[in-house]
């Protein structure tokens, strides 16, 4: 809860601080959270990277979240530019 509380006081956000809340979301069970973090980054005109999106598919995978994960997952190349590798 503390790190969710600095996370949202923090004024310059970028995709390392996204990524390791969307990271840490995810290893806590708090799917809904990464994904409300991730469209939250995504509005703010962050581009998503490898990291961020296996961190989002593992947050889905954790909480059962079949049809978010491939969608997700679909679009990876098509609209964030990343391909997607053995870990995603």
């Amino acid at each position: 809860d503390e790190a969710k509380r600095v996370f949202r006081r923090m004024r310059d956000k970028d995709v390392v601080s996204y990524n390791t809340m969307i990271s840490g979301l995810a290893m806590h069970g708090e799917s809904f959270e990464a994904i409300k973090e991730f469209r939250d980054m995504v509005n703010r005109e962050f581009r998503p990277n490898q990291v961020t999106l296996v961190s989002l598919l593992n947050a889905c995978s954790h909480g059962g979240l079949l049809d978010i994960g491939l969608e997700v997952f679909n679009s990876m190349r098509r609209v964030f530019g990343v391909e997607p590798q053995i870990e995603h």
